[in-house]
């Protein structure tokens, strides 16, 4: 799948004013970190879990194989940096996956965990200041 990205274009530079440059560069800086935020995030998955417990990490499908026991998921920290990255959980087997903030006082769309019983695929999403599942 392709995304296009359009970025507005300054059409000459006031090179013999520097602040009027500065000016310019730092609104074409804007367009470009704009522009670049519409992109959504690539997920890379991982190798598969199949006992304990794991840490996700942002932008990777954490693939969990529950044949033979339930597994333990640990979502990354939250911070401000960190709003509208996402974590996949990829679940497949007979036994559930709990998943959980790693903070304490953090929730998943209102709850301090979720189980996963249905295997499919799970994106979560920060929001910066708490997880939703898309």
């Amino acid at each position: 799948m392709g995304y296009a990205v359009t970025f507005r274009r300054i059409d000459s530079y006031a090179t013999e004013a520097p602040d009027k440059l500065a000016d310019q560069l730092s609104r074409l800086e804007d367009n470009i970190t704009n522009a670049l935020s519409t992109v959504p995030e690539r997920l890379v998955f991982t190798d598969w879990l199949s006992s304990g417990e794991a840490q996700a990490s942002y932008g990777r499908v954490l693939r969990c194989d529950t044949a033979t026991s339930a597994l333990t998921v640990a979502l990354p920290s939250l911070s401000a940096d960190s709003a509208g990255r996402q974590v996949g959980i990829k679940r497949k087997g007979a036994n559930s996956v709990t998943v959980l903030p790693v903070e304490s006082t953090a929730l998943i769309d209102g709850a301090s965990s979720v189980t996963l019983s249905t295997d499919g695929l799970y994106i979560y999403v920060h929001d910066g200041t708490e997880w939703s599942l898309l």
